[in-house]
């Protein structure tokens, strides 16, 4: 026991040594101890608070939140200490939840298909998707215009085209004759596709 406070532990996977973070140091560090007990390891020092520790998979990294830049964001670390790594550098809150393995390493794959429509009319945006899970969030990007869209799909058939109605007054006061826009797949695991993009354009009645 400590008078500090221990807190937000994670056990590795061999379930044979536990990382927590604590604040016996003064600030808030991440410590190492092994299940027969004795003395905690201290892993990180540096300035900022390190919490939301999680081993990964394999036991070979452990990945935390550390707040030292006014924000959380994530790092990485190895359970000797070493291999300190800065993840993200967001101005967001990063906290690490939990790390899982991968149950599908093949990214879906997205194929955006050339369009056209009416002016003052919605663009319809189409699309096909091939993710052997049959589950994917589709986003749907237009570069130039900094506009995106998200469509989930729960039962994703690789023959059908699907699409979603891009309402015409997103595209500006002035609309140009032709936009490019772009579709990527993530599927429950994680794993992004690469980005397939086509064009649209407006023709006359």
């Amino acid at each position: 026991s400590n008078a500090a406070e221990d807190r937000l532990g994670d056990w590795s996977p061999g379930s044979d040594q536990l990382v927590f973070s604590s604040t016996r140091s003064g600030g808030g560090d991440l410590y190492l101890m092994h299940v027969t007990g004795g003395a905690a390891t201290q892993l990180t020092g540096a300035p900022g608070a390190d919490t939301h520790a999680a081993w990964s998979p394999d036991g070979t990294t452990i990945a935390y939140s550390n707040d030292a830049g006014g924000s959380p964001n994530v790092w990485e670390i190895a359970p000797n200490g070493s291999n300190q790594v800065q993840l993200t550098h967001d101005d967001f809150v990063d906290y690490v939840q939990d790390w899982q393995p991968l149950r599908d390493s093949t990214a879906p794959v997205a194929h955006a298909l050339a369009g056209k429509g009416r002016r003052k009319h919605p663009a319809l945006l189409r699309f096909k998707i091939t993710e052997a899970s049959g589950q994917a969030a589709v986003i749907i990007d237009l570069p130039r215009r900094e506009l995106t869209a998200i469509k989930f799909l729960k039962s994703i058939n690789p023959a059908h085209v699907y699409s979603i109605g891009l309402p015409y007054r997103y595209l500006g006061r002035r609309p140009p004759a032709s936009f490019r826009f772009c579709v990527q797949a993530i599927d429950a695991s994680l794993n992004q596709g690469a980005k397939s993009c086509a064009r649209y354009r407006f023709v006359k009645r």
